[in-house]
């Protein structure tokens, strides 16, 4: 779908639900016939549907329109180390169904286990194959978008691989992202005021990554290597990296890093990584003070890349998302507010530092939101 037009009426019938021809030729500044001509257009595609009719003003009660919700159907593949998730949404980009399957020992195997649970989803949900328009796929590491490869993704222990065989074996186009920047697609299709927005998404998991957009657009540079903050060095303790380098951001301000400052402080170290965060989060609410120097120097850490990102490209905000849940945004409060860290940021103290309400969930959204971008990319 080419028309520019047609993907800014389609993301006003997103974003605000049902709408009249009147109210849709007002807000796209285009006539009453240009609009009649793209819903009639739309409707031949199955994108657009009736919604009956509107209240009446005096006159004939008008014709509603609204997105055709149903009309097209988009999956997507979120591998982390120890799960990879398979969410499918509409065009509305409301999830319909999801799966998580373990990794298998031999990648292609793992591909194997993502396309039977594409199949199994669209079996269950009943739905019809043809109107499946893609599968994104998001990975915690370097992609090549257009390539459809990935160069290095070390925490899933993936490198160069390429996926154009299992496009062809699926059957499906297939849309590569880092798993920051599906991360942060998410968070801008849920918050329509961010568009054409200049910010930053910071993803929080065994690793960091980030998403960059400029002017409301994807940011990667010529070599696919943008965004790659987790990787700056702030520290001098020699602590080895995947990456190869020592002392990257990751190591010190990741999940996994806040984990070690737990364990290290609290004295827990035979919990699970799942039941000790929870317990972390507690404790510090009760003030308790090894939770408080756990989070002090996580947050000392985490504010310190937040820093390079302000210096080197001055955003509008600074989104920050991941695997921390609830925590995060404690985390971000007791760092502006008792710590005072971002009195530190030479003149971008005023620049928004916000926790993402999709949290965790924002990477698997967002890895079935790559292939419907294209549907809404002027406006999303």
């Amino acid at each position: 779908m080419d028309n520019s037009n047609h993907k800014k009426l389609l993301n006003l019938l997103r974003v605000r639900g049902e709408m009249t021809k009147l109210e849709l030729s007002e807000a796209l500044g285009l006539s009453h016939t240009t609009v009649s001509t793209y819903i009639e257009q739309l409707t031949a595609e199955g994108l657009v549907e009736s919604a009956g009719f509107g209240e009446s003003a005096g006159g004939r009660r008008p014709l509603m329109v609204r997105l055709a919700e149903n009309a097209r159907f988009f999956f997507g593949a979120y591998f982390a180390p120890d799960r990879v998730v398979i969410p499918a949404v509409n065009l509305a980009g409301r999830e319909i169904a999801r799966r998580t399957i373990a990794p298998a020992p031999v990648f292609e195997e793992t591909l194997e286990k993502v396309h039977r649970g594409v199949l199994d989803i669209i079996k269950s949900e009943k739905l019809d194959p043809s109107r499946v328009m893609g599968l994104g796929m998001s990975f915690p590491g370097v992609v090549d978008s257009a390539r459809k490869f990935v160069e290095y993704a070390p925490n899933i222990g993936l490198r160069s691989f390429s996926f154009a065989e299992f496009e062809s074996a699926l059957g499906v186009e297939l849309f590569l992202e880092n798993e920051a920047i599906t991360a942060a697609l998410a968070y801008r299709f849920n918050n329509p005021a961010m568009a054409g927005k200049n910010f930053v998404y910071v993803s929080v998991a065994e690793g960091i990554g980030t998403g960059i957009f400029i002017d409301g657009n994807i940011y990667k540079s010529v070599s696919n290597k943008a965004g790659e903050f987790g990787h700056i060095k702030v520290a001098d303790n020699g602590l080895p990296c995947k990456c190869g380098r020592t002392d990257c951001w990751e190591l010190y301000a990741s999940k996994t890093a806040l984990l070690r400052y737990c364990r290290e402080l609290m004295g827990n170290s035979r919990e699970s990584d799942e039941a000790l965060l929870p317990g972390l989060h507690e404790a510090f609410k009760k003030g308790e003070a090894p939770a408080l120097e756990a989070v002090r120097r996580y947050a000392r850490y985490l504010f310190r890349g937040i820093e390079t990102i302000l210096l080197s490209f001055s955003p509008d905000e600074v989104i920050i998302g991941g695997d921390l849940g609830e925590l995060m945004g404690d985390i971000v409060s007791y760092g502006v507010n008792d710590l005072q860290l971002s009195s530190r940021f030479f003149g971008y103290e005023s620049v928004p530092i916000r926790v993402s309400a999709l949290k965790e969930t924002g990477a698997i959204l967002g890895s079935a939101l790559l292939p419907l971008y294209r549907v809404y990319d002027q406006e999303t």
